[in-house]
């Protein structure tokens, strides 16, 4: 399968969000996750970075995120 994880950089570290990612939709308060069940994780971030040979999706806090 071609899913991606999905990690939220937090400072240094970066935290993992979610598995198997499907999709990434916009959505008023940052981004909707959906993975491959269906399970849907709402994020206010931003994309970082997509790096799609390593099935990975790095977010990033929205500017306006509250921390």
């Amino acid at each position: 399968m071609c899913e991606s994880a999905a990690y939220l950089k937090e400072g240094k570290t970066e935290r993992l969000l979610m598995r198997e990612v499907a999709s990434i939709r916009p959505h008023a308060d940052g981004l909707v996750l959906t993975d491959v069940l269906g399970e849907e994780q709402i994020v206010n971030a931003r994309v970082a970075e997509i790096d799609f040979l390593g099935h990975r999706v790095t977010l990033a806090p929205a500017p306006d995120a509250k921390r």
